[in-house]
């Protein structure tokens, strides 16, 4: 079998990528039956991101009919694959809303193989200077439907009844964590600012229960592709059924976190925020508290661990700059006097 790769040329993989890539010739005719039997095989590209090794695969067969599909190598290969296999029947022939069709879990790796989807990061279409005008419109509506999307896979399995967050618990955590953040030269009066911004949201969560539901796990603007009409989420875990607030905060952590990389101002920020909620429940809310709680806590773990990493203290004093006004004005927004969610399935 001639295995070719678009980038080196005529390649023969050695070791476990080869076998693998014997068995996606032998089994292409049975994913994309169009193809017909032992069709052609070429390697698109390889990327090994953090913890997993991905393969995307081209393959030819009858007519020079070609499709694709992906390899992905890494522990969580069963975990995601199941996920995906549960939601998918939901997902297929849906006209805006998508995930990747699983095709095959195989042991070797272990790895899961799923037709490629194409399309952009939502992470990529956002702005990386300019954020006025039409690009901050088109940034804007990405992340509302980014919100209808996460609001549409809930409700596939959510359960009748709200119910609501540890809030102590979590709080507990943040503090754990912000002590941490001093330790590693964050202001102790700055993260005493922010602990005591996080106990007005303790007793509000109570009242602001959220429905429980199987979470995607990694719902982030890197995760969320935009193709013509479609949003396609990735990386799907749903293997717990927690709140739903934990991938609400998850998403609004990771737009956050986009101004250490680049000029974002927060009056842009705030409205793709909103935008993304918007999406979410129909209709325009603050941070409900339980989120809020739960973003302060993704950040503050989100700041440790690349300020652990980060020698330049440079980059040390950005982080602390940029997470701490984060926090500060996540914790106010949340607490402030304001229509919140209902007890009732928003």
């Amino acid at each position: 079998m001639a295995i070719l790769s678009r980038e080196t040329g005529a390649v023969r993989p050695g070791g476990l990528l080869a076998a693998l890539l014997d068995r996606v010739r032998s089994r292409g005719g049975v994913y994309f039956p169009e193809l017909g039997p032992d069709p052609a095989v070429r390697i698109e590209s390889a990327r090994r991101p953090a913890y997993s090794e991905l393969h995307q695969i081209a393959l030819r067969g009858a007519g020079g009919r070609e499709r694709h599909l992906v390899l992905k190598r890494f522990p969580g290969a069963p975990t995601q694959f199941r996920a995906l296999e549960s939601v998918w029947p939901h997902f297929a022939g849906h006209p805006q809303w998508a995930v990747p069709r699983p095709l095959d879990l195989w042991d070797e790796g272990p790895t899961l193989v799923m037709e490629y989807v194409p399309g952009r990061s939502l992470q990529a279409v956002l702005p990386r200077l300019s954020w006025a005008g039409p690009r901050l419109s088109t940034a804007h509506r990405g992340c509302q439907l980014a919100g209808r999307w996460l609001r549409f896979y809930h409700d596939l399995a959510a359960e009748a009844e709200a119910a609501p967050l540890n809030a102590g618990a979590k709080r507990s955590a943040l503090e754990d964590s912000l002590e941490a953040l001093v330790r590693v030269g964050f202001e102790r009066a700055l993260c005493l600012r922010v602990g005591a911004g996080a106990d007005r949201l303790v007793g509000r969560a109570a009242e602001q229960p959220l429905p429980v539901s199987h979470v995607h796990g990694e719902f982030t603007v890197d995760n969320v592709l935009i193709h013509e009409r479609q949003i396609i989420a990735l990386d799907l875990w749903a293997t717990n059924r927690d709140s739903v607030a934990h991938d609400l905060a998850s998403f609004l952590s990771s737009l956050t976190l986009l101004r250490l990389t680049r000029p974002l101002p927060w009056p842009a920020l705030a409205r793709l925020r909103r935008a993304f909620l918007t999406g979410y429940f129909g209709r325009a809310v603050r941070t409900p508290a339980p989120v809020a709680l739960l973003e302060m806590m993704g950040l503050a773990d989100s700041a440790l661990e690349i300020v652990e990493r980060r020698r330049s203290a440079l980059a040390r004093v950005w982080v602390r700059r940029i997470v701490t006004t984060a926090l500060q004005r996540i914790g106010a927004e949340a607490a402030a006097r304001d229509p919140a969610p209902s007890s009732r399935r928003p």
